[in-house]
C-alpha cells in the first residue's frame, strides 16, 4: 500500500458519499458495499505515489471530499478493480491538482488558496429557495423560502433575504440564469460563459431551453448545487459523469398487441431517482408527472438547418409523437422519424409496416423529469431496430443545446406502424429480437449520459 491515510480518506469518502444506505443492522448486508469501496481506494492508492513524508490531514481530508463529491450521493455496486479504473483516474488527477494548489498557497493568505480554488461556491442550502418560471412574460423568478437564504461564491458568504427576478431575451436556444460574484441574477446564452459558470465563475441556479416559436420553455433543469461541490469537481462531473440513476426506472405494463387498441402503443414508468452531482431527484407518479398507470411524456425532436433547433410535443395518454400532434401531419397517419436530409431536420413519416424508435430518458427536469426523444431511422425488421437501438442512443450525445449529460437513458421501444392499426397513433409496440419488451438500459454503465459500446 502506497499511503494508508489516502486509502482510509477514500473509504471515509465512500462512506459519507452513501446516503441513506445504511438501512438494515446485518452486517452481511453491507458485505458488496464495503468490497466496492476497498476495490475503489484499491485503485486510487495504486495511482497516488508514496509520500514520503506521510500524507497530511490537508491532504486526507482534500481526498475525502473529492471521493464524496464524485460520488455525490451515490455508492458503488461492483466489486471488479477495473470498473473503477477511470472513476480513480479522475479522483487522482484532481488530488494531484488541488495537492500542488495547496502546497503553493501553503504560506499564502486564505484569500490566495480562496482564489485558486474557488470553494465554497453555491448554494448552502437549495431548500432555502424557491425558483419559477413564466413563459408568458419570459420572467424568471427566485425567492427565499422564510426571511433568507445564503448563496457562497469563492469561499465569501453572501446572505439573500429578497426576491431576484430577470427577464430572459427572446432567443432560441440554450440558455442559464445565474448569480455573479456580487450576487446580481444574471442570464447569458453563451457557451463559453456557462461553462465558466459551472467552473466556479459564478453560481448557477438554472438552465432551460427557450422555443421561441411557440414562446414556452423546455427543459427547465435545476442546478442550485450545495457548498460542499468544488467547482472543478462540478464541471469534471458534468462532462464525464453526468447525471444518473439511482433507482427504479423501469418501463412497464405492456400490452403487445395488434395495433388495435389504445394500450398497444401505451406503457408506464416505475418511479425513479436520479442525481445530478450533489442534486438527488426522487420522482414519484404524479409528482410533478403521471408516470402511471399510462406514462404522460413530452416528446422531443429536431428541426430546421443544420444542428436543428429543438420542438416538443406536449405531453398526452400516448408516449410518443403521431399525427396531429408536435405540428406534424403524416398523410397516411402513421408515425414518423427525426430525418436529416438536405441540410435540415424534419419529421419523415415511416414506411407502411416498417419499424422506429423512441428513446426515453429520466432527468432533474423540474416539471418533466422524463421525456422521449424521437428516432432519427427506421428500420425493416425488429433485429435491425435493435441494433440500430445503440447507434441511435449514442448519436443523442453530440446534441449539446438539448443539455446531453443532463439525461440518463431509461430505455428504447420499438415500434410498427402501419396504414391497418385502428389505434390513435397507427402504432403498436413490438418486442425486440430476443423478446424483450423495450431495450432496458437501466442497468448498464453509463457516462456522459449515453450507453457505451
Amino acid at each position: 500500500m502506497n499511503n494508508p491515510p489516502l486509502y482510509d480518506a477514500v473509504i471515509t469518502g465512500v462512506a459519507a458519499s452513501s446516503q441513506g444506505w445504511i438501512t438494515n443492522s446485518n452486517p452481511s448486508s453491507y458485505q458488496e458495499e464495503a468490497q466496492a469501496a476497498a476495490a475503489l481506494a484499491n485503485e486510487v492508492d495504486s495511482l497516488i505515489p508514496t509520500i514520503p513524508t506521510g500524507a497530511t490531514i490537508s491532504q486526507r481530508e482534500l481526498l475525502t471530499s473529492i471521493i464524496k463529491s464524485v460520488l455525490a450521493g451515490r455508492y458503488p455496486t461492483n466489486t471488479t478493480p477495473i470498473e473503477y479504473n477511470g472513476i480513480a483516474k479522475a479522483v487522482t488527477a484532481l488530488f494531484t491538482e488541488f495537492n500542488i494548489e495547496l502546497q503553493d498557497t501553503s504560506t499564502g493568505s486564505s484569500s490566495q488558496v480562496l482564489a485558486l480554488t474557488k470553494f465554497p461556491t453555491g448554494f448552502l442550502n437549495r431548500t432555502d429557495s424557491t425558483i419559477t418560471f413564466d413563459d408568458g412574460t419570459r420572467t424568471f423568478n427566485i425567492t427565499p423560502i422564510g426571511p433568507s437564504y445564503t448563496i457562497w461564491y469563492h469561499g465569501a458568504e453572501l446572505i439573500k433575504t429578497s426576491p431576484d427576478s430577470i427577464i430572459w431575451p427572446n432567443t432560441e436556444g440554450l440558455g442559464a440564469i445565474y448569480f455573479n460574484g456580487e450576487g446580481v441574477i444574471q442570464f447569458t446564452n453563451d457557451p463559453n460563459t456557462i461553462d465558466n459558470i459551472f467552473g466556479g465563475n459564478g453560481i448557477p441556479i438554472t438552465a432551460f431551453y427557450w422555443d421561441v416559436t411557440n414562446s414556452k420553455t423546455i427543459r427547465r433543469i435545476e442546478e442550485r448545487h450545495d457548498t460542499s461541490l468544488p467547482p472543478s469537481v462540478h464541471v469534471y462531473l458534468h462532462r464525464y459523469v453526468s447525471t444518473v440513476l439511482q433507482s427504479g426506472g423501469q418501463l412497464e405494463n405492456f400490452t403487445i398487441g395488434a395495433g388495435g387498441n389504445a394500450v398497444d402503443a401505451q406503457f408506464s414508468i416505475s418511479d425513479f431517482t436520479v442525481a445530478d452531482e450533489d442534486i438527488q431527484w426522487p420522482w414519484v407518479n404524479g409528482a410533478p408527472q403521471v408516470l402511471s398507470p399510462i406514462a404522460q411524456l413530452p416528446i422531443l425532436y429536431l428541426t430546421g438547418p443544420g444542428n436543428g433547433i429543438w420542438r416538443e410535443k406536449t405531453a398526452d395518454a400516448f408516449p410518443l409523437l403521431y399525427s396531429g400532434t408536435g405540428g406534424y401531419i403524416g398523410a397516411n397517419g402513421r408515425l414518423p422519424w427525426n430525418e436529416f436530409t438536405g441540410g435540415n431536420w424534419q419529421l419523415t413519416q415511416v414506411t407502411n409496416a416498417d419499424f422506429v424508435l423512441m428513446h426515453y430518458f429520466g432527468s432533474t427536469d423540474l416539471r418533466e423529469a422524463a421525456f422521449g426523444v424521437v428516432g432519427q431511422a427506421t428500420y425493416i425488421s425488429q433485429a435491425l431496430a435493435r441494433q440500430g437501438a445503440n447507434r441511435e442512443i449514442n448519436n443523442l450525445k453530440n446534441l449539446l443545446a438539448l443539455l446531453s449529460t443532463e439525461k440518463r437513458p431509461l430505455g428504447t421501444v420499438i415500434y410498427q406502424t402501419a396504414n391497418i392499426y385502428a389505434n390513435t397513433p397507427k402504432a403498436r409496440v413490438v418486442v425486440t429480437d430476443t423478446g424483450e419488451n423495450y431495450v432496458n438500459w437501466t442497468a448498464t454503465p453509463v457516462f456522459t449520459g449515453v450507453i457505451l459500446v
